[in-house]
């Protein structure tokens, strides 16, 4: 019998640059940043207190207020260039990561363009019960669970047919909702 691994670029992490990131995510301490945003041109300082780290669409993020943008938001651990500890700053309890805290019900179906035996099929490969399968997510980890699915696109535009893959997301509209919730809060 042969078994191939495939192997995908891994996100590289500098473990000294990310050190004291780490340990203000233990410590519930704030520490100071030097980022690369994909959303900025130039890297920029950022105080941040975070709370927690998740893996998640192949990265290690960690779940962090965001003292300039006065909000929680996730931080790629391969793009933090350097990070020192703040323990004279003042923390924010992670109690008050209301995104961290709420759950959303994701309701995965077979995809309803397959014929009856593929349904069939699919509810059983993912182990749906009666052709449903709910999976309650974060709101915080909502992005990244449709986006490993491969289903951000076709959620947010509402487009079943953008859907390559054999799943579909029975209460699409109230993911798509909240989806549009958490940007506009940005």
């Amino acid at each position: 019998m042969s078994t191939e691994l495939l192997r995908a670029p891994e996100h590289r992490i500098e473990p000294d640059d990310v050190r004291a990131l780490l340990a203000a995510t233990e410590l519930r301490e704030s520490c100071r940043l030097r980022y690369q945003s994909m959303t900025s041109a130039e890297a920029s300082e950022r105080v941040v207190c975070p709370h927690a780290v998740v893996k998640a669409s192949g990265r290690y993020h960690v779940r962090a207020f965001d003292f300039s943008r006065k909000r929680f938001l996730d931080f790629s651990l391969s793009r933090v260039l350097s990070s020192d500890l703040l323990p004279d700053h003042a923390p924010v309890p992670a109690t008050l990561d209301d995104d961290w805290h709420k759950t959303v019900d994701v309701e995965f179906e077979p995809h309803p363009r397959l014929s009856p035996t593929q349904r069939s099929m699919i509810a059983r490969e993912y182990r749906m019960t009666a052709g449903l399968s709910v999976i309650p997510v974060r709101r915080a980890m909502l992005f990244y669970l449709l986006d490993e699915m491969r289903l951000l696109k076709a959620i947010r535009q509402q487009d079943k047919d953008l859907a390559d893959v054999p799943v579909w997301v029975k209460n699409s509209k109230d993911i798509a909702g909240e989806l549009v919730s958490m940007e506009n809060e940005s």
